[in-house]
């Protein structure tokens, strides 16, 4: 049997580490002694595009070193199965040492640490079966017999005999749509930011970022501290000093705030917490007392959301004020309330919740959506006091404060929301308004931020006059040849620009994607796209089904070609977790497991 793996980017290599995790097994021994892996990565063996290890150290990661690992759980075996950090704390490289402790790390660490895994694991495997490596593109696939695939390279080498081959492509770069802007703006398209042509940019630039997500903060701290500016900490307030190579960065945003940060880590890699309100039984249960299958996202999902949401804040907040007695009593009253109804008055009364039972996730998600914001001025007095606040929030922690915690929970409880969109649960119409356009964002802006000194750099780029940020809703207008930006609430407050950075992701569907391997399969019909939700005008994915096989133009199943990761957003939700966590088995190593397990059983 031959293999092929295409992309060793994390999704890659958490194929090659189930191998390498069955390799105890005499029987799972034979059947790799009879097969040939080959390895194909277009970017960087190891560690893919993302996370390539040339990058700039000024790159953060979003999550915290403790919490990520390639590997499956190591308890079993006493399998050697390092975390990021304790693989850091355990190098003797001085570069990556000097990491140690730091929660976030620069993205070409973690680059680091998968190339040093993988290169262990794939010296482990060759003892047993060849493997064979190759750093070019993949560019074709074809079949020429019931299970023989060859492959294509860009240099036009083919390798013919595989079997099996999974497609492991993660980010590739998004088709360059051109804007209709005429000379005088420049336009940068929304990519890693580590590939965007920023160096082209000039300290005479005046540039525009739409969109203050995690891209956002990336292409910040590359053209602010990456050019040599530098922060330094004056009373636990940030302070920065141009180098003089910045261009003048003017950003702007939907919601008009950049996204809210992490509280800082209080758990350990082990903490598990399942919704009380937000879980299978409550959501199948919905679905039994509404005689239904399918379920509206805004009247059967999202109110319990909000009362895991709340149950969480509330405990945290009786928790600081009260004490234990009376912590338990509410956990228990709570707790077995309707969450489809309003907070009874008699448990707001005994545990004076009055005053915090409101918590709209949209209004935190767009707080100016409402208001009538007379001046930049006034808009910049209450963007700088959310700010100040979540870096207070976060700093408090996301267990003891409670605002912190209770955003948390939403990522604890991921997976249920994962398996009841990959199990279709939601009505179609609902999934697409009330989820993806509406919900799905103010999930992302309330659980999927920086950490709190990007926020802090935020404020101190704003005090020494390097970044403006406008007002929401922003537009665009040509003076004299020239173009201006501005927010409709201040349409007096216009800024000359003449760069636009695109720092939004495109949807990454199938149409969109620049990638010459997976347009080739689909010409040919061996993939095509997941059209569930064509009707409502949305783009999907790679079409797979749950065991991560193909689907192609005829419907038929494809059982010796798998997809994993990115490429399959839409039939899978919320495919950009590049890592697993410890101890933990997760969707990732679950998905991983699955393609391998099928493969090996084929031969069994």
């Amino acid at each position: 049997m031959n293999m092929a793996i295409i992309g060793t980017g994390p999704r890659g290599i958490s194929i090659i580490e189930k191998i390498h995790r069955n390799i105890p097994n005499k029987n799972f021994i034979k059947k790799l002694q009879c097969t040939t892996i080959y390895l194909f990565d277009k970017d960087e063996l190891g560690c893919g595009r993302i996370w390539k290890t040339t990058q700039s150290e000024c790159l953060l990661m979003n999550t915290i070193s403790s919490h990520v690992t390639i590997y499956s759980n190591k308890q079993k075996n006493n399998y050697y199965a390092p975390s990021l950090k304790e693989w850091i704390s355990g190098a003797k490289n001085p570069d990556i040492k000097k990491y140690k402790g730091i929660d976030f790390v620069p993205r070409r660490i973690y680059g680091l640490y998968l190339k040093s895994s993988f290169e262990r694991m794939i010296k482990k495997i060759s003892e047993y079966t060849q493997v064979i490596k190759r750093e070019t593109q993949v560019v074709d696939i074809n079949q020429y017999g019931k299970e023989q695939y060859s492959l294509t390279t860009a240099s036009g080498e083919k390798l013919t005999d595989i079997n099996h081959i999974v497609l492991a492509l993660g980010h590739s770069k998004n088709i360059n749509i051109k804007r209709t802007f005429n000379k005088g703006l420049k336009y940068i398209a929304g990519d890693s930011c580590a590939d965007m042509p920023l160096q082209n940019i000039s300290s005479n630039n005046n540039i525009f970022i739409q969109g203050m997500g995690l891209s956002f903060y990336d292409i910040l701290s590359t053209l602010t501290e990456g050019r040599g500016g530098l922060f330094y900490s004056v009373n636990n307030q940030l302070v920065y000093h141009p180098s003089g190579n910045e261009p003048s960065i003017i950003a702007g945003s939907r919601s008009g705030i950049p996204l809210l940060s992490r509280g800082k880590n209080q758990k350990n890699a082990n903490y598990n917490v399942e919704g009380i309100f937000f879980n299978i039984f409550n959501i199948n249960n919905r679905k039994t007392i509404k005689n239904t299958d399918k379920l509206n996202f805004k009247k059967d999902i999202y109110p319990l959301i909000v009362k895991e949401i709340q149950f969480i804040y509330y405990k945290h907040y009786i928790y600081k004020m009260f004490n234990h007695e009376i912590y338990d009593l509410f956990k228990k009253d709570f707790s077995s309330i309707n969450p489809f109804y309003p907070i009874p008055e008699d448990i707001e009364r005994k545990y004076k919740l009055k005053k915090f039972k409101d918590i709209d996730l949209y209004s935190i998600y767009r707080p100016f959506i409402k208001s009538n914001l007379q001046s930049h001025n006034e808009f910049m007095r209450n963007l700088l006091e959310i700010i100040r606040l979540d870096i207070h929030n976060s700093e408090e922690g996301n267990i003891d404060n409670p605002w912190k915690a209770s955003f948390d929970i939403m990522r604890d409880c991921r997976d249920t929301l994962r398996y009841i969109i990959e199990n279709n649960y939601i009505k179609d119409y609902s999934f697409i308004l009330d989820f993806k356009h509406t919900f799905e964002s103010v999930l992302s802006f309330l659980t999927a931020g920086p950490p709190a000194v990007r926020l802090k750099q935020v404020l101190a780029l704003i005090e020494s006059k390097v970044l403006t940020i406008i007002a929401p809703d922003y537009c665009i207008t040509q003076l004299n040849k020239k173009y201006y930006i501005y927010s409709k609430y201040h349409r007096r407050d216009k800024y000359l620009i003449n760069v636009f950075i695109d720092g939004i992701l495109p949807n990454p569907s199938l149409k969109n994607r620049d990638d010459l391997l997976l347009k080739n399969l689909h010409i040919k019909g061996i993939i095509t796209e997941y059209s569930r939700l064509y009707k409502f005008g949305i783009q999907g994915g790679v079409n797979v089904n749950s065991a991560l096989q193909i689907i192609n133009s005829a419907g038929n199943i494809n059982k010796n070609i798998f997809c994993i990761g990115i490429p399959t957003e839409n039939p899978n939700w919320f495919t950009q977790v590049g890592s697993s966590t410890p101890n933990k088995n997760t969707y990732f190593n679950q998905e991983a497991n699955k393609i391998i397990s099928t493969i090996f059983s084929h031969y069994g």
